[in-house]
């Protein structure tokens, strides 16, 4: 506040009110006398933090999807990334550029498959996989499950 014209050095006059883009760049500190608690950030958002890429960000999260797909074809988790390829039906390089990609988004995880244990998402994998009996079918479905993944807490 500038005491000598009664301006706030912010660009707006005392008592007037501010615009949304105003309260955007310098949003008030309390609302309602409440302070504001911070929600945990989702692993969407934690992918785009350590990528600022949102298509790196949900390629990494179609590979933990088709890495979790893979678990239930096994009924174990992939010895390597050419087991992964063998069994998705994938070529390696693909495979290879999703992997960096999920390296990328997340680097302190070494596989995908503790951040579907967490969401919860691997009883819903393996319960899909036992009812359609068919890698393709199972993919499908799960398609859409990358959101779901993405959308979820991330337990960091």
């Amino acid at each position: 506040m500038d005491r000598t014209s009664g301006n706030d050095t912010r660009g707006y006059r005392r008592g007037a009110r501010r615009s949304w883009c105003q309260l955007r760049a310098h949003p008030p500190a309390r609302l309602g006398g409440v302070a504001r608690r911070k929600r945990p950030a989702t692993w969407a958002e934690v992918g785009y933090m350590n990528t600022r890429s949102m298509r790196t960000t949900f390629r990494a999260l179609t590979f933990a999807i088709r890495w979790a797909a893979c678990c239930a074809e096994l009924k174990r988790e992939p010895e390597s990334v050419d087991e992964f390829c063998e069994v998705m039906q994938e070529a390696r390089r693909t495979a290879f550029r999703d992997q960096q990609a999920f390296r990328q988004a997340f680097p302190t995880e070494t596989t995908p498959l503790r951040m579907i244990e967490v969401t919860g998402l691997k009883a819903r994998f393996e319960e899909l996989y036992r009812r359609l009996q068919d890698l393709g079918r199972v993919e499908a479905q799960m398609a859409p499950m990358a959101f779901t993944l993405g959308a979820a807490t991330a337990d960091l």
